[in-house]
């Protein structure tokens, strides 16, 4: 058996491999060495056992790598355990952040957001005035008391506060002021007080604020309040600045004359020589109350005598009220030719036109100057038909002469005996205008009332002559 060539050793080669640390430990159960001197050794046999040491560690790690995810793979935690376990090793961190977070946002939150969001919620109100009344007392005493909604989102509590009254939103000065009770609101609610006396703080802006309320048809006040509100244990104090929108009386629009019954000699009352009663239309939806009101009765220029109309009450709708006056006949029949040149488009639609304007306002035996500065500028147009007031007057003509009395007889003859009177009336007469509707809704008498007047009108006229 031939033998292979014994394998040359340097020096350095002798203490490498006597020190070589990748050499294989002795076999422990045999007590010896994988190899021994006698044995076919390959000369690359100590290269590749160096080699496969490091691959046995690597295979050692790897099996250690592997038992470790198995492991993992046995204890893997679910996403609520992993939160847990995180919440559970950092929760002092999320404690000092959630103080520090409340500390910066709550203060925030209670005097910032909630009062923001308050404060929008009052400026969305519209306060839509639904009815209310105002109650002249004295000459600067009002009694108010009104209806209106307010809307919240959530059950809210407003306490007492005082609601002031503008004429606009530029004015610096409240015309009145009316206290608003504590109220619940939740959604949609009816706030309402009524019967609160107040005095008149500002007379000119209150001035104002009634020619507004006499003239258009919609006018607008200015409302202003510093509620506090309670949403439960929060408190807001918002500020109320709104302007709302009212209807107004649009002049008194439709107003007119119903009937009058004219009352001379013993018949007259007070010094009054007629009454009767008139529409009074109130297109707003506060009800009015101004005492007795006295207006002047005009032609033109001419003053032909005075109304009054006791108590009035103006109800949103239509009213009828009692009136009593007197006619100046004297001045009537001294300016003729005046009147009639006044009158010649009204003759033309068979009427006689009375324009009147405010003369005196009587509360409790106290003029009211607030409403007489009012009324006194303000001139409303009365259509009375010929028919009618021709009617009337001789009717009350007639109640005269069966009390044996011609005096007054003596007084009309000289003024319709007047033919210039009687021919501009025919001339102006337009018997087609009867037909129309307002002729018909303003005379009130019969037929057979009117053929008796006429008739009345000539045996007056016989008198005369």
């Amino acid at each position: 058996m031939a033998h292979s060539p014994a394998r040359s050793v340097s020096p350095v080669n002798a203490m490498n491999e006597e020190h070589d640390p990748f050499r294989d430990p002795p076999n422990r159960a045999t007590g010896s060495s994988r190899a021994t001197e006698g044995d076919n050794v390959n000369p690359n046999s100590r290269t590749e056992e160096v080699e496969e040491s490091p691959n046995a560690l690597n295979t050692t790690n790897t099996n250690l790598t592997v038992t470790n995810e198995k492991e993992g793979a046995v204890l893997q935690r679910t996403k609520t355990q992993k939160m847990k376990r995180h919440f559970g090793r950092f929760w002092w961190w999320y404690l000092i952040a959630g103080i520090v977070l409340a500390a910066i946002l709550l203060p925030i939150l209670f005097l910032v957001i909630i009062p923001k969001i308050v404060q929008n919620v009052i400026n969305g109100q519209k306060l839509p005035i639904w009815n209310g009344y105002l109650n002249v007392l004295g000459p600067s005493s009002i009694a108010v008391g009104l209806n209106f909604t307010l809307k919240t989102p959530l059950p809210t509590v407003i306490e007492p506060v005082n609601m002031s009254f503008y004429v606009d939103d530029k004015a610096e000065n409240p015309f009145v002021t009316f206290q608003l009770p504590e109220e619940h609101v939740s959604g949609s609610a009816f706030i309402h007080f009524e019967n609160q006396t107040q005095n008149v703080l500002d007379h000119d802006g209150a001035v104002v604020w009634l020619n507004n309320l006499f003239d258009l048809q919609n006018f607008t006040t200015n409302v202003r309040a510093n509620p506090t509100v309670r949403l439960g244990k929060l408190t807001s104090h918002p500020r109320l600045d709104k302007t709302i929108t009212l209807p107004g009386l649009n002049y008194l629009k439709g107003v007119a004359i119903q009937d009058i019954e004219f009352m001379f000699g013993s018949k007259e009352e007070n010094g009054n020589n007629m009454k009767g009663t008139i529409m009074i239309p109130n297109a707003g939806v506060l009800g009015l109350a101004f005492g007795d009101l006295s207006f002047n009765m005009m032609s033109g220029n001419l003053n032909l005598g005075s109304i009054t109309l006791p108590n009035v009450v103006l109800n949103p709708g239509n009213n009828t009220a009692k009136f009593a006056g007197s006619l100046d006949f004297g001045v009537l029949t001294s300016n003729i030719g005046t009147l009639l040149s006044s009158q010649g488009q009204a003759l033309k639609q068979g009427n006689i036109q009375l324009n009147t304007t405010g003369k005196s306002v009587i509360v409790n035996g106290q003029d009211i100057p607030l409403v007489e500065e009012v009324l006194s500028k303000k001139t409303l147009t009365l259509d009375i038909p010929i028919l009618t007031l021709g009617g009337d007057l001789l009717n009350g003509l007639a109640g005269l002469a069966s009390n044996g009395s011609t005096s007054f007889t003596s007084a009309l003859g000289d003024v319709f005996g007047n033919t210039t009177l009687l021919g501009d009336i025919a001339n102006h007469w337009n018997m087609s205008s009867l037909s129309q509707g307002d002729a018909k809704n303003q005379v009130k008498r019969a037929a057979a009332k009117g053929h008796m007047a006429w008739n009345l009108f000539k045996m007056s006229m016989a008198m005369k002559q």
